[in-house]
């Protein structure tokens, strides 16, 4: 058994990762989040009361969707916001399980300024 062969699939996206950062492709916070998590989130973050349809959405969640808003390329506009606004389409989009989920599948991805990533 070759020493990655149980995690090819982590350490190729790791390696992309790195590769995507250096190469100024993916901002630093982006890439530490989606390796890390939020680094510093508000425990006391409280979902605001106007979602109601989507049972997914706990107050963890909320609060990495906070830090995820002060992070390229979102903001509290094109994710928080669109979020409340569009809960049905959140939903559908979140409790999706047929097919893998793509950037073309975000319900927010025409509110997304890419530029940052050219």
């Amino acid at each position: 058994m070759a020493v990655f062969e149980e995690d090819r699939k982590l350490v190729t996206y790791m390696l992309v990762m790195r590769v995507l950062e250096a190469e100024s492709f993916i901002d630093h916070n982006l890439f530490e989040f989606l390796i890390n998590g939020a680094k510093s989130v508000s425990a006391s973050a409280q979902v605001p009361t106007v979602i109601t349809t989507l049972p997914w959405l706990d107050n963890m969640m909320w609060a990495d969707l906070q830090y995820l808003a002060q992070v390229k390329p979102f903001n509290a506009t094109n994710l928080l916001s669109h979020i409340m606004q569009n809960q049905e389409r959140w939903n559908k989009f979140c409790m999706r399980r047929d097919t893998a989920l793509a950037f073309e599948d975000l319900p927010n991805k025409d509110l997304l300024d890419l530029r940052f990533f050219t």
